[in-house]
């Protein structure tokens, strides 16, 4: 597990580092339409290949560890293995694709996405309401600033994870971390207090989703045969539901009452509700590194 965490904060970290860009050219996006995106997948072709040349295959070939570091994983992931010998080994894929758990978890993303595509769509705007003077480029400089700072953090907050071997909390006081800034957004309207609801919530939903991905990779939840679908399928939920439903449900909210308050109340609902499923899911299964 501690790996599946070291792999998961390269790759949400990527996240983050993209939603930097796209917010520095959100604004200049929307009066320039015919800005073209597709020079960046051979980009991600080659970066792709790279990793499988530059990623040891297993902690034993791990030049940058040290033996007792060494030791230390291959003890941990053998006791994985032994642990995914029983339990969820013994169900079919199907059974565990629709079990309770990997349901909860499924909603639990779609309200983690929601936040995370909320703040990436609307931030420009946002911040253009308390900044209505700053030209286009100011507001999209200010709008990557959050995302700059969720990189920054995520080291930190999957290197305490993993130092306290603990998953579940730090999953919720980041949603809740999220939660509060939504709150800051549509409560004040001091722009520094709104800025910094921004970044708390750029900050907490980038470190929640860096420690999301460690549950559905327990063997306490999936199996290792149905861990593939079942990632998959939680990412399908919380990708094809939170990137199609939210901003809809935003806008159409923000249309309706002219002010994006309601529509961040549905969001915050959303984080509410990802805390109290990830409690039930970790009340369950004891899930630690």
């Amino acid at each position: 597990m501690t790996e599946v965490l070291a792999q998961s904060a390269v790759a949400q970290s990527a996240v983050a580092q993209s939603a930097v860009a796209q917010s520095a050219v959100a604004q200049n996006a929307v009066t320039a339409p015919s800005i073209s995106y597709s020079g960046l997948s051979p980009v991600l072709i080659v970066l792709g290949v790279a990793c499988l040349f530059y990623l040891d295959d297993g902690p034993a070939r791990a030049r940058w560890l040290t033996r007792g570091e060494k030791s230390e994983l291959q003890s941990r992931l053998d006791q994985d293995r032994a642990h995914e010998e029983s339990g969820n080994a013994r169900r079919g894929v199907m059974r565990q694709l629709g079990s309770r758990n990997v349901v909860l978890l499924s909603i639990a993303h779609f309200g983690l996405i929601s936040s995370l595509n909320t703040s990436s769509t609307w931030t420009p705007q946002i911040i253009r309401e308390f900044a209505a003077h700053a030209s286009f480029v100011s507001i999209g400089l200010l709008a990557a600033v959050p995302a700059l700072l969720a990189v920054l953090a995520m080291p930190f907050w999957g290197a305490s994870s993993d130092r306290r071997n603990e998953r579940p909390w730090h999953i919720r006081i980041a949603l809740l971390g999220a939660a509060l800034g939504w709150l800051l957004v549509i409560s004040f309207s001091a722009p520094q207090l709104r800025f910094l609801g921004l970044v708390l919530v750029s900050v907490g939903s980038f470190c929640a989703l860096l420690t999301f991905w460690t549950l559905p990779a327990s063997a306490a939840i999936l199996s290792p045969e149905a861990r593939p679908a079942g990632i998959a399928l939680i990412n399908c939920v919380g990708i094809g539901g939170g990137s199609a439903v939210t901003p809809l449900v935003v806008g159409l909210l923000k249309d309706w009452s002219g002010s994006f308050t309601s529509g961040l109340m549905f969001v915050i609902a959303m984080l509410v509700v990802s805390v109290v499923l990830i409690t039930v899911v970790a009340s369950q299964q004891r899930i630690t590194a």
